[in-house]
């Protein structure tokens, strides 16, 4: 038995040797492996530190960028401000759109925040929202009181087409003296 065990010793040990070397190769390119994947990662942290870092740097004055043309960016400024005041109210109205219960009548609190939203509406667009609305320019004045669910839906609905109207078509979207006076100042 031992002289047959002498025989396949060479065989053995070139099987172990074979093995002990496979593994040694795949521990370096595992460590290769993940020693590349740590530059990336550390370039990946030093560029997010970057952006942060540029997000909290002052905003440069308009009168850096233009200034032989004040009246450019104050229309910028505006338009970015209303942008974000009809995206709001985009999301103010999908979620009032998905809380109407399922009554037939209106509860005041949603009548409440309709007419909000109209008013922040109107303020960011310097558009008369009554006519979206299907109701005449007196009653806007006095906001929205329809109860029936129905109707206020469709209101909803509509003054949801508003907004992708305004943000698809931003040039035509009113700026009134009074709206672009905060910017002056």
């Amino acid at each position: 038995m031992e002289e047959t065990l002498l025989a396949y010793f060479p065989a053995i040990l070139a099987v172990v040797l074979a093995v002990a070397l496979r593994l040694l190769r795949s521990r370096k390119e595992v460590s290769g492996q993940i020693a590349a994947l740590q530059k990336k990662v550390a370039a990946l942290e030093q560029r997010t530190l970057e952006l942060e870092r540029a997000q909290k740097r002052p905003p440069i004055p308009d009168t850096a960028i233009f200034p032989e043309d004040r009246e450019l960016t104050l229309r910028l400024q505006v338009f970015a401000q209303g942008q974000r005041e009809l995206d709001r109210a985009f999301d103010r109205l999908n979620a009032l759109k998905a809380e109407l219960p399922f009554d037939n009548t209106v509860a005041e609190k949603y009548i409440a925040e309709l007419n909000s939203i109209v008013t922040s509406l109107e303020r960011a667009s310097g558009w008369d929202l009554s006519r979206w609305l299907g109701i005449s320019s007196q009653e806007g004045q006095v906001g929205i009181q329809s109860r029936d669910r129905n109707m206020f839906r469709l209101r909803i609905l509509s003054l949801l087409a508003f907004c992708t109207y305004q943000s698809y078509h931003p040039q035509l979207r009113a700026i009134s003296p009074t709206r672009a006076s905060w910017l002056i100042h």
